[in-house]
């Protein structure tokens, strides 16, 4: 190995000072293999630069293939100086009102990590929180009985989709950011622009309606905030069609502008040849329509039947629009998890999560697979995972060893759970088995190549802090009609206009409170519509169930 040169490093210094750079991404060629070169640099800019941020491709992405271990270093470098400020502040101000604990901070791969780790390594905060929304509903799930979940969480700006199998999550180990392949170990959840935001426009060469992906985003936001907004989006159309309420306050009082959201959705009708209200329920059905296709791509293009699937909806706009997108995608039920927590859940998935750490190492071991190479290699990570434990302090430490697996020749790996036990020559060909299962249950039957042998490319440790928090609190429920709180006329377009229907407050629904749509249900954060032919309940955990009358189903376990 060709010694690393001080003088190089140095000049370099010396052109960062120049340009007044804030951060350094370090990222040599063979930094998977060995480190020291990466490590020694970034020890001496540290050393010659305090205050700059600096992060090396062994530290963020230690995987061969140099173009995405690079661009995941670059980005991690492109953001660390704002995460940095941004994390520094929150721990700040927990401070100042007397949290007297860790500031944790919610993880892309479904953990929680440090300030420090956090501020060093932000890339790993990617969709943090949608992810924690979903490890919330597998573990919720677990629970009440269910294993098999579409989660949807539809907030101002986008739909978050992802699928729980047989009460696991989905992994992604490669993902785009702004259009940039990067190495992250993330919970596949995928995003489509539709959400309460989302701006309602006319195509200038076809003349149709179309909605999203452009967002007004939280400001100035939907016209009817009367904060500045200038054209329709989705929560006017709700608010015209009596969805919303203009007279309830949103929750920190905000009054909804029911004559500016009629207004602009009227000059849109007009361009159209529509009535207001078609034209308002035409924007609320094609938002639901493109969340229906990306339900359909997470689950029938991937081999799942939706109809086996429970669909689970949170999220601020959720309640307005899982009617309508649920029953197009086939399941029978909806929940809105844990009653008025629905609006909020990824907050709570938060509080559900381990303090974890992944640690990885890049191999190239092919069958017939060395064990001892293997073996030596997993003790190295699971001794740095330990450490790690130790000096997170970590009370319930568990370790996890998994591989990422391809066939030969392939560049895609598939991440294989590790068996149990001592690594000798019995537990790698279990492994190897475990592999060719795992590659035809991912991409069907017959797609397997056992004749080709298989290659380790990966080797990762986690190590998880265990979060023994309290469990779900389940009552028996009595049946009763929910009280009606109210009257509000509300356009649906399956009685072919508008109808007087029944309002309920949704904190006094308690389990066992059924009743059937039309129905709107209110709280301060959030509405959930229940429509013409549907009906809810209120479980024995507090759920709100929303049968949709559909058919098929054999994921539920609502007591």
């Amino acid at each position: 190995m060709v010694a690393l040169s001080d003088a190089s490093i140095d000049a370099a210094i010396e052109r960062i000072r120049a340009l007044e750079i804030e951060a350094v991404a370090i990222a040599f060629l063979w930094s998977f293999a060995n480190p020291v070169h990466e490590a020694r640099a970034a020890e001496r800019i540290r050393a010659r630069c305090p205050g700059l941020f600096v992060c090396t491709s062994a530290e963020v992405a230690p995987r061969i293939g140099e173009y995405g271990r690079t661009v995941s270093t670059v980005l991690n470098a492109q953001i660390g100086p704002m995460m940095r400020g941004y994390i520094d502040e929150i721990v700040r101000g927990a401070r100042e009102r007397g949290f007297p604990g860790q500031v944790l901070f919610g993880q892309g791969e479904g953990g929680l990590s440090t300030a420090e780790q956090a501020s060093q390594y932000p890339l790993s905060t990617l969709q943090s929180g949608p992810v924690a929304g979903v490890v919330g509903s597998a573990l919720a799930g677990l629970e009440m009985g269910q294993r098999n979940i579409i989660v949807t969480d539809m907030g101002g700006t986008t739909l978050d989709v992802a699928t729980i199998e047989a009460g696991a999550v989905a992994y992604r180990y490669e993902n785009e950011v702004v259009r940039q392949l990067a190495y992250l170990r993330k919970v596949d959840v995928e995003s489509v622009g539709a959400g309460g935001g989302s701006i309602a426009w006319i195509h200038e060469d076809s003349g149709s309606l179309r909605v999203g992906p452009r967002s007004a985003g939280a400001r100035p936001g939907p016209i009817c905030y009367g904060r500045g907004g200038t054209e329709p989006t989705v929560t006017d159309a709700d608010l015209l069609l009596g969805i919303l309420s203009p007279e309830r306050p949103l929750a920190g009082g905000l009054r909804l502008d029911l004559a500016a959201a009629e207004r602009s959705i009227e000059a849109l009708a007009k361009r159209l040849g529509l009535s207001a209200e078609a034209c308002a329920a035409g924007i609320v059905e094609i938002v639901d329509s493109n969340m229906e296709d990306l339900v359909r791509r997470m689950t029938v293009q991937r081999g799942a039947d939706p109809r086996e699937f429970v669909l689970w909806a949170f999220g601020g706009a959720s309640g307005a629009h899982a009617g309508l997108y649920g029953r197009g995608i086939g399941v029978s039920e909806i929940v809105f998890p844990l009653n008025d927590v629905s609006s909020v859940w990824s907050a709570y998935g938060l509080t559900r999560l381990d303090a974890a750490r992944t640690f990885e190492a890049s191999v190239a071991l092919r069958t017939p697979i060395d064990a001892a190479v293997l073996a030596a290699t997993v003790s190295q990570l699971e001794e740095r995972a330990l450490a790690h434990a130790r000096a997170s302090r970590f009370e319930s430490t568990m370790l996890t060893r998994r591989v990422g697996m391809k066939y030969p020749l392939q560049v895609h790996e598939v991440e294989i759970d590790c068996p149990e036990g001592r690594i000798d020559a019995a537990w790698v060909d279990r492994l190897v088995e475990d592999f060719h299962r795992g590659y035809e249950s991912r991409y069907g039957q017959g797609t397997g190549y056992v004749d080709a042998g298989a290659e380790i490319t990966s080797v990762r440790v986690g190590v998880r802090d265990r979060n023994e928090s309290r469990r779900l609190r389940h009552v028996a429920p009595r049946e009763h009609e929910a009280p009606v709180a109210g009257k509000r006329g509300v356009y649906w377009r399956e009685l072919g206009g508008r109808v007087e229907t029944p309002l309920y407050e949704g904190r006094a629904l308690t389990p066992g409170a059924r009743f059937a749509g039309p129905g709107i249900i209110e709280y301060p954060h959030t509405t959930i519509a229940v429509r013409p032919g549907q009906g809810l309940r209120c479980d024995g955990f507090g759920n709100l169930v929303l049968a949709l009358g559909t058919g098929g189903g054999t994921a539920t376990g609502h007591r």
